[in-house]
């Protein structure tokens, strides 16, 4: 298994692996989420992108999962201290292959590069209901910082 950044051509394996992450979030949270295809476009420009970094678990040419993340600024308001963090928007390995590892080795190379840029930390989201998500999260040294709360009109 390799961890390499992400090429055009693995776009399409992406994309089936989104489909999975988007079928489990529109399950989840059918209110915010549609289960709908990922805009190969938007991958295209990840790709291209010199502050975002698309990672991919490779097995002999076969995409078994991917990690995308961002490099990001605090807001510009005068209470908070400016730095720079990194965010990872999805994280998801192919259904095939999980428990077995993949998950673990995305998520380092997530740290790393989060540390060679010189970044602050990694922040993600992960829906209350995705409980396998938040166990991952937790196991590779992830806390609660802070808490998204809503009111529905």
């Amino acid at each position: 298994m390799e961890i390499r950044t992400a090429v055009e051509a693995d776009i399409p394996q992406i994309v089936e692996i989104y489909k999975q992450l988007f079928a489990l979030s529109a399950r989840m949270q059918p209110e915010r989420f549609r289960d709908t295809p990922q805009d190969e476009a938007f991958l295209r420009e990840v790709v291209a992108a010199g502050d975002q970094e698309l990672f991919v678990a490779d097995d002999a040419g076969e995409v078994c999962g991917f990690a995308l993340a961002q490099d990001l600024a605090t807001p510009p308001y005068d209470c908070v201290i400016p730095y720079r963090y990194a965010y990872l928007m999805d994280l998801c390995v192919d259904e095939r292959h999980r428990n077995g590892g993949v998950g673990a080795l995305l998520m380092e190379s997530v740290k790393s590069w989060a540390r060679g840029r010189g970044l602050r930390y990694v922040e993600l989201c992960a829906l209350v209901q995705n409980e396998g998500a938040v166990r991952f999260y937790r196991r590779n040294g992830f806390a609660e910082a802070r808490r998204i709360m809503q009111f529905d009109l």
